[in-house]
Formats: C-alpha cells, sequence, structure tokens
C-alpha cells in the first residue's frame, strides 16, 4: 500500500511573498511614514490585542490582591 506524502510548507517561499507584499504597501512611504505604519499593524495585530487581553486579566487580578491584602492588614491591626 503506497502512503501519501503531503506537501510541505516552503518557509522561504513564504518569507520572500511576505517580504514583496510589505514592500509594495510601503512604497513610496518616507522612513517615518513606514515607522508609523509598523506601529499601526503591530497595535492592530491578534497577538498584541491577546497581550492587553491578558494584561486586563492581570491588573484586575492584582487589584484583587491588593484588595485582600489591605482588607487582610486592617483585620490584624483590629486585633
Amino acid at each position: 500500500m503506497k502512503t501519501q506524502i503531503e506537501p510541505r510548507l516552503d518557509c522561504i517561499q513564504m518569507k520572500r511573498g511576505i517580504q514583496r507584499q510589505i514592500a509594495q504597501e510601503t512604497k513610496g512611504m518616507t522612513p517615518a511614514q513606514r515607522l508609523a505604519h509598523y506601529k499601526r499593524l503591530a497595535a492592530e495585530s491578534p497577538f498584541a490585542k491577546r497581550l492587553k487581553e491578558q494584561g486586563q486579566k492581570s491588573n484586575k487580578r492584582n487589584q484583587q490582591l491588593a484588595h485582600q491584602t489591605h482588607f487582610g492588614d486592617r483585620v490584624r491591626n483590629a486585633k
């Protein structure tokens, strides 16, 4: 019985395609405009959104811990 081999991902071809796409998007931009473009893309990326969500969860947890610690200090000091 013959095993069917799945095609592999060509990383180099993918990288070059992405570079061509970026070159077309930024064609004619000044360095400052390119920087602003890259910052906007980074801020809108799924990774950035995930980091922001994690940061919000972390801040909420830190606030809860701070409240518990403050409440615990008041209970200990009342004794």
